[in-house]
């Protein structure tokens, strides 16, 4: 499943798999280990460039909210290398 993620003119599509597609350069982009062990891609959106993590993009567009819970979204998707 994909969907193109917002502010960004529909320039990239996030997977359910974590895998960023660019249709602007047509490739998937690479994903950056972050010092703190999180992957994370650089999107670019009229010349400024903007981090975004992974876990973060994933659980935006395809965890659906679950009335008066909230989720520690480290910890729940394990997504830190180490």
């Amino acid at each position: 499943m994909e969907k193109f993620i917002q502010g960004f003119n529909n320039q990239y599509i996030i997977y359910d798999s974590g895998e960023v597609y660019s249709l602007k350069s047509n490739k998937f982009l690479k994903q950056i280990l972050s010092p703190q062990g999180y992957l994370y891609v650089n999107l670019s959106n009229n010349g400024s460039f903007k981090h975004m993590f992974i876990h973060q993009l994933v659980a935006k567009y395809f965890l659906e909210p679950i009335q008066g819970k909230t989720v520690d979204l480290v910890s729940w998707l394990g997504n830190r290398s180490e």
